[in-house]
């Protein structure tokens, strides 16, 4: 040991009487078993810093053994005891209480004195022990006490000497040196440190309630258990504070009066100064190591003074994981850093400066951002984070990148682009578009003076390139496609400008998702393969390559190669980021909306349950309205409608409030179709229209666009124009669409068009080009395995179906198909012609009178009257065909096709007279 340091070990150490008053022992079954495992030792050492309850333990210990029959003797060690003689008589006190008096030869040795006689009193008194039938044990509290005296020869000569009929159990807050050497080597003692008697939370809360403070909130007592760590003192003192007022747990800091009294006089008075001094300066640091304290405090011995202050039980923990690392109790390092601050502010600045550099020199930028702030040097911080933000972020540490830019003042992160358009793409992730918006605004103000001040151009190239791609991403949030396939491009063409294999699969999956919205599907496989090239080895790319990419073969009626490429990437989210994670959500939501479409619901299920509550965190709105809008449809098919509803309305709020057009226009038309299905027509039009619907929902030719989200809109449009009675106009807007999906080859969309068109030319009396447009969608839907949508269209649909079943003009593999669908619907190829002649006993009446609307109930009252449905038309001001949709709907619920038998059984259950 070297110069001060060796000095001052020489100085008394704690003798400290500072005690807080016991409380009744509270039961804990884990150190019961932990006691139970050293029931073969034949020592036990306890060890660990004052207030940690180890007297507590070893009452604890004591009524254990005693439990077994075995006799205990007690000495609780002090100052005195640091006379071998004295010592000497204790113990041999001791042994007379556990059953083996000393020898009368023995006794009379202690008049002659000296250590050297003590040492071989007590030699021979161990030697002697008889064994007790049932044992015996000594337990010796505050061995630390002997530490640096002539007695601690006795202790050592006792644990070496002692038989094994005889158990010794040492409780000490300092390592005991070389009295448990040789116990160690050969694997006798058994030992509890500070980790093993701090309490769990559940002891926390026990005490807490044993002190009366039950009121404590569950999470009051976790934050409190976090602060203390569980020591057990730290949490007495607290009970204390709050004795008579309302003290918050975020107000018990190492700071507060008692705390500081505590640890002043239990541990800091009795050290000597230069430990002391590196105590208070070694608080700055989070954790300790012999390097950093080093080079942080200037001195040569760091590790002799660690060691020591671990040895003595001064609250420093050591890290289990072999590297050496040290970490100061929470509560005793903000009492250091107080006291060290309240003594030379300024040491306490360049102490953080310092550990700054040397953490940043390190590769450890987090902690040198955090001790750049506490350096007061927010400029300082700023470069530090600037310098490391992009591989935080490719390490997948994006939410750390940002809780740290925000801390900085705002005038110091507006001097530091990267981190700002970093930040950028952040946001537009979590859809804090106006945020993003604004910021890039800032970023690129920031790169304008940078040039002008002559940064480097090749940094500024970069910069403006990146700058371009976060305006990309936020037209992508937007659904600005355009702009979003002009930025790509234009990205693209200057790739150069960056060597960033994971933005280069962004902008190819941004331009494939521009074009794919676009109903421009000749390129996926291409965009695809080249994004799947630039984001190998990044899991972040691969998951967003398989969540947009997987959408476009989906669209393209590709299923298998959607399911193989989602569950791919769903694997590789799970595997890098951990499950459930938003990450896997981004691959997750438009799987489970594949699953739904080929009508493997449980699927569908298991994937929004898991993965859903994650969504809203991270990724595309195309995520969102796939999870949101999937759950409304296994909801309406599970006969949950109210829930239904509610899912579309909790997606309308959420895109109402984070500005997100795409989710509103999405879940819009679908709750409008939801409307159109209860008769709530009126309802359905203007929700359309606060969506953006045009008056006639036609393909906007003039302008070239045409874009999947029109699509969407226009089905709900014509199903809502076909209930009310404009059948005419939907269909000539669904002849427009199903061709322009189909030239297009958007395969699932046509599909869904297709069913649209068949019932509408149903409702027109065409029936066979009804025949000939469903089987064109079948044929399309066959190697998707698209279910759903015929299961959607119900009994219409069904009965076209049933029709087509082993006719002409569908193929072989079509036909597989088409078998598995009407096994599915329950339906089979005489369901068109059938006509049910006998009103079922086994109808859910209740059931029925919720289903129909008042439309429908009015218009088979006239049917059953003997009007003919022009009569009805003219009668109610609608048009034949819109009659005819309407008896369809009625028939289709009522499950007959008389309309005369149809209005008797509405008499008969009440619903019309």
């Amino acid at each position: 040991m070297k110069g001060a340091l060796a000095h001052d070990v020489g100085l008394a150490r704690s003798r400290s009487k500072l005690r807080i008053a016991r409380q009744t022992l509270i039961v804990r079954p884990r150190l019961i078993r932990r006691l139970d495992e050293a029931g073969g030792a034949r020592l036990c050492v306890i060890q660990a810093p004052a207030g940690y309850g180890k007297t507590s333990v070893l009452q604890l210990w004591s009524s254990f053994l005693a439990e077994t029959g075995r006799p205990t003797a007690w000495i609780s060690l002090d100052e005195t005891d640091r006379e071998p003689v004295l010592l000497v008589r204790r113990v041999l006190q001791a042994f007379s209480e556990v059953g083996q008096p000393p020898e009368a030869h023995l006794s009379s040795m202690l008049a002659t004195g000296g250590a050297q006689s003590a040492q071989a009193i007590i030699a021979a008194a161990a030697s002697a022990f008889a064994s007790h039938p049932a044992g015996a044990c000594i337990v010796l509290d505050d061995a630390h006490n002997l530490l640096g005296s002539e007695a601690m020869a006795c202790l050592e000569q006792l644990v070496s000497s002692a038989r094994p009929e005889l158990k010794l159990v040492l409780a000490t807050r300092e390592d005991l040196g070389a009295a448990l050497k040789r116990p160690r080597a050969l694997g006798e003692a058994f030992e509890l440190g500070a980790e093993d008697l701090a309490f769990d939370e559940a002891e926390t809360r026990a005490f807490l309630e044993g002190l009366g403070y039950d009121d404590l909130s569950a999470s009051d007592v976790a934050a409190l258990h976090h602060r203390t760590e569980g020591w057990p003192a730290g949490l007495k003192l607290f009970s204390l504070m709050r004795r008579g007022s309302e003290l918050p747990v975020e107000a018990f800091t190492g700071e507060v009066r008692q705390l500081a009294d505590y640890f002043v006089e239990a541990v800091l008075a009795w050290q000597p100064p230069s430990l002391r001094d590196f105590m208070l300066r070694s608080s700055v640091l989070e954790w300790l190591t012999p390097d950093i304290c080093d080079d942080v405090l200037g001195i040569g011995e760091s590790d002799e003074f660690l060691r020591l202050c671990h040895d003595r039980g001064l609250f420093l923990g050591i890290r289990d994981d072999g590297q050496g690392a040290y970490r100061w109790h929470q509560l005793f390092a903000e009492h250091l850093r107080r006291t060290l601050h309240d003594r030379d502010p300024e040491a306490t600045l360049r102490l953080h400066r310092h550990a700054a550099e040397w953490l940043a020199e390190h590769g450890r930028p987090v902690e040198a951002f955090e001790h750049g702030l506490k350096a007061n040097a927010p400029e300082f911080a700023a470069r530090i984070l600037d310098d490391c933000c992009e591989a935080l972020w490719s390490d997948g540490r994006q939410a750390t990148l940002e809780q740290l830019a925000l801390r900085l003042p705002p005038d110091v992160l507006a001097a530091h682009p990267r981190t700002m358009l970093l930040l950028v793409w952040r946001w537009v992730a979590r859809w804090r578009l106006e945020d993003a918006r604004s910021l890039l605004a800032v970023s690129v103000n920031s790169l304008g003076r940078l040039q002008a001040a002559g940064q480097d151009p090749a940094f500024l190239c970069r910069q403006n390139w990146l700058a371009l791609h976060r305006e990309a991403q936020i037209a992508h949030a937007a659904y600005d496609l355009p702009a979003l396939e002009a930025h790509s491009t234009k990205l693209i063409q200057n790739a150069d400008a960056v060597d960033d294999p994971y933005l280069l699969a962004s902008c190819y999956n941004s331009l494939q998702y521009a074009q794919r919205e676009q109903l421009k599907l000749g390129k996926v496989e291409q965009w695809t393969e080249l994004a799947q090239g630039h984001g190998a080895g990044v899991p972040q790319a691969q998951v967003f390559v398989a969540a947009i990419s997987g959408a476009s073969y989906f669209l393209m009626g590709q299923s298998d190669r959607a399911l193989k490429l989602l569950s791919g990437g769903l694997a590789v989210a799970k595997a890098f980021a951990g499950d459930p994670t938003p990450l896997a959500a981004m691959a997750a939501m438009p799987l489970a909306r594949a699953h739904c479409e080929r009508d493997e619901l449980d699927r569908a299920w298991a994937l929004l349950n898991r993965y859903m509550p994650h969504a809203t965190q991270l990724g595309f709105a195309d995520q969102l309205v796939d999870g949101w809008l999937t759950k409304a449809r296994l909801l309406r098919l599970g006969g949950d409608a109210d829930g239904a509803c509610a899912a579309l309305d909790e997606a309308l709020e959420f895109g109402a409030r984070l500005d997100l057009e795409r989710l509103q226009v999405m879940a819009g038309a679908e709750r409008a179709l939801m409307m159109a299905r209860s008769g709530e027509f009126d309802e359905a039009a203007h929700l359309l229209r606060r969506c953006g619907m045009r008056g006639d929902a036609q393909p906007r030719a003039t302008r070239m666009r045409f874009t999947a989200q029109d699509s969407a809109m226009g089905l709900a449009w014509c199903r809502l124009a076909a209930a009310r009675g404009q059948v005419g106009e939907a269909l000539a807007v669904a002849r427009q669409w199903r061709s322009l999906l189909v030239a297009a080859k958007a395969a699932h969309a046509a599909v869904e068009w297709e069913i649209l068109l068949s019932e509408l030319l149903v409702l027109s009396g065409e029936r066979n080009a009804s025949l000939r447009c469903v089987a064109q969608a079948v044929a399309r839907a066959a190697p998707g395995r698209l279910i759903r949508p015929f299961r959607d269209g119900g009994a219409p649909v069904a009965s076209l179906l049933g029709e087509l079943a082993g006719g002409p003009g569908v193929d072989a593999e079509a036909q597989v198909f088409l078998r598995d669908l009407l096994a599915r619907l329950g339906a089979n190829h005489l369901v068109a012609s059938a006509a049910l002649t006998e009103i079922p006993d086994d109808d859910d009446d209740a059931a029925l009178m919720g289903r129909l609307i008042g439309r429908e109930i009015q218009i088979v009252r006239l049917a059953g009257a003997g009007l003919s449905n022009r009569e009805i038309g003219e009668s109610l001001g609608l048009t034949e065909g819109t009659v005819k949709w309407y008896l369809q709907q009625a028939f289709d619920k009522i499950g007959l096709r008389d309309r005369i038998r149809a209005a008797e059984k509405l008499r008969r259950l009440g619903v019309m007279r």
